[in-house]
């Protein structure tokens, strides 16, 4: 008799502890994920971006994306970072930090794509197909020459075209360790216009 209650004191302990591990398994914070914020413009742009980042509009005062066009002004930035904390804005951005621009361009008469790209072909490092709601782009890295110091600038960049809308996303700095989410925002991105 005081085996059987011995052993169903064990199995009773092994159950507790068993239990206490499995509650304290749920009370533990796993790894952080990181959230995500969906933003939508009044010109029927919208994408997805990570909830800690910050954003700003430059197009969202205009009544139209070809206003904003005219104006110098159609394109977002996105930043990981507070821009407001930095020193000095033209400083370059380091590769912990990312800084995204998204430009639009309406007025597609000016441009031809395939143009654009024979005429950048010796400065292109890398061309990789890339798509983008469903539709082909490309995420191209070259240089250009920085018309400041007159050194070779990297750039990354994501670009395609939407039924008349040109998209064109810009990576700061080309390495920046936020590679991923950067592929991921240019990915996420629709436009509804008309």
């Amino acid at each position: 008799m005081m085996l059987r209650s011995l052993r169903g004191a064990q199995v009773k302990g092994t159950l507790f502890l068993t239990m206490a591990m499995f509650a304290s398994c749920a009370t533990h914070p796993g790894p952080e994920t990181a959230r995500v914020s969906f933003y939508r413009n009044i010109h029927h742009v919208q994408f997805e971006y990570p909830s800690s980042w910050q954003l700003e509009d430059m197009s969202k005062n205009y009544g139209s994306l070809d206003e904003a066009e005219k104006e110098g002004s159609s394109y977002i930035q996105v930043y990981s970072y507070d821009p407001m904390n930095v020193p000095d804005p033209s400083d370059a951005v380091s590769p912990g930090r990312i800084k995204i621009a998204i430009l639009f361009r309406r007025n597609l008469d000016n441009l031809d794509y395939s143009k654009v790209l024979a005429q950048m072909q010796n400065r292109i490092l890398e061309r990789t197909a890339f798509r983008v709601n469903g539709r082909d782009g490309y995420e191209l890295l070259y240089w250009i020459t920085n018309e400041e110091t007159s050194e070779k600038m990297k750039v990354l960049s994501i670009e395609y075209l939407d039924q008349d809308l040109y998209v064109r996303f810009l990576c700061y700095p080309w390495n920046s360790a936020y590679l991923k989410e950067f592929e991921a925002l240019a990915k996420s991105f629709r436009y509804k216009g008309k």
